[in-house]
């Protein structure tokens, strides 16, 4: 009978080193995800972007989670072992395009979405009226006003093209993903190199 050779202790230390580095990098970005709101801030990180998420899908917040995860996983996984020339360049690359992104969000929600007055939810508008409602209102559409919305029962399928306020729903949706993967990734770049540097005056 052949004898199969077992991991000695050592190679389980190999093995689990990287893992183990990874949940160190996931519990300081959560810190410093609520670290940045506030110190001391006790409320979620979500529970504040909550009130400026897209109207759709319903599950965004769990999507989003998922999503900043896997960004931080790759993250680890190609820049663990790059030097800081490397680090540095991403980082230059991605700040200014998070920037954009995140402006470009805020700009596109707060101009091609809409909140009740009565329930505070958030709505999706389109960017194509539909042929009565551009007859009725011709100088406004696509941007009609609050009033015209209130007529419609502040219904965006009573207003819009419904495929303009679909696409429109995916491009808002996009833009916050986006701005999500270029933050887990400033960010994770960030404390991946931090935490392999050893710090000013250290032996």
């Amino acid at each position: 009978m052949v004898d199969i050779p077992l991991p000695s202790p050592d190679d389980n230390l190999r093995m689990s080193t990287a893992y183990d580095d990874f949940l160190d990098i996931l519990k300081k970005f959560r810190t410093l995800s609520v670290t940045a709101l506030g110190t001391g801030a006790a409320v979620p990180f979500f529970a504040y972007v909550a009130q400026i998420a897209p109207a759709w899908p319903p599950g965004i917040m769990l999507l989003t989670a998922l999503t900043e995860l896997v960004c931080l996983i790759l993250v680890f996984q190609f820049l663990r072992t790059k030097g800081r020339k490397p680090v540095n360049r991403t980082m230059a690359i991605m700040a200014p395009v998070l920037f954009l992104t995140s402006l470009g969000y805020l700009t596109v929600i707060s101009v091609f979405t809409y909140i009740t007055p009565h329930t505070n939810e958030r709505f999706t508008k389109g960017f194509v009226c539909k042929p009565e409602i551009q007859r009725l209102y011709p100088n406004q559409c696509p941007l009609v006003s609050r009033n015209v919305l209130s007529d419609a029962q502040y219904t965006a399928e009573n207003v819009w093209a419904d495929w303009s306020v679909e696409l429109m729903q995916v491009f808002i949706t996009s833009l916050w993903l986006a701005s999500f993967i270029l933050l887990s990734s400033l960010i994770g770049a960030f404390l991946v190199f931090q935490t392999k540097t050893p710090a000013a005056g250290a032996k």
